[in-house]
């Protein structure tokens, strides 16, 4: 989407503002708008599935109703306090059939939304499914594309329903990664300190590859020379 085009979008709706902890939307009730995330970050929650995704500034919440039956198909959190703009529902009709490239566009990332968490159910061993679920997290958090260090702000618990593992399968992952210094024990309670997100993405496509955390992937540990193996 272009900068005007962006600008078109919002210029359509309103500020508002949510404290942490609020709901913006909830999973089954119609769909009255959609919402462009300013400020902040917001969890997607699914009644099924737990936590399914972490959203940053920037990016469209609540448009997968719209190609659907007009019922939220997952309720979104505010995780931190977030500003958002607030656009009604026929303003953002009436925007995609002005704009048919953007409504395409569109369509297709809620299509890969929609098969990313559908990736969650594929049978992987708890070690990858952990890893992926923290590379996701990691990059929903980290406000610029570097490469770390950067602190994840969520429990083993919440990792664990992004993973759709097992609280003890979080608790034996966390030490694996731990030992191959693809995350950092000094980090406080309710996070995770990545010291690399290079290597912590490394790992990630390497349960891609292999369908489970190979033994030979080892971090920097935040030294900045990243391991080949």
């Amino acid at each position: 989407m272009r900068p005007d085009e962006f600008e078109d979008l919002v210029g359509r709706g309103h500020k508002a503002r949510y404290p942490a902890g609020a709901f913006l939307m909830r999973q089954g009730e119609p769909s009255d708008c959609v919402m462009v995330l300013l400020h902040g970050h917001v969890t997607i929650h699914s009644g099924d599935h737990g936590l399914m995704a972490v959203r940053r500034r920037g990016e469209l919440l609540g448009e997968f109703a719209f190609f659907q039956d007009g019922l939220r198909t997952a309720s979104v959190r505010a995780h931190d306090d977030v500003t958002v703009v607030k656009i009604p529902g026929r303003h953002f009709l009436a925007y995609l059939d002005a704009n048919p490239r953007i409504q395409r566009d569109l369509l297709r990332l809620a299509i890969a939304k929609l098969r990313t968490a559908e990736s969650r159910r594929t049978k992987a061993s708890s070690g990858a499914a952990l890893v992926r679920a923290l590379a996701q997290a990691a990059e929903g958090f980290a406000e610029d594309p570097t490469t770390g260090p950067l602190l994840v702000p969520l429990t083993q618990a919440e990792l664990g329903g992004l993973a759709g593992i097992s609280d003890l399968s979080v608790v034996r992952g966390m030490k694996v990664l731990r030992d191959q210094r693809v995350v950092d024990a000094r980090a406080r309670k309710g996070s995770v300190l990545i010291p690399c997100l290079a290597c912590l993405r490394r790992a990630a496509l390497s349960t891609q590859k292999y369908g489970k955390l190979p033994g030979s992937i080892n971090g920097c540990g935040g030294a900045g020379s990243c391991p080949e193996g």
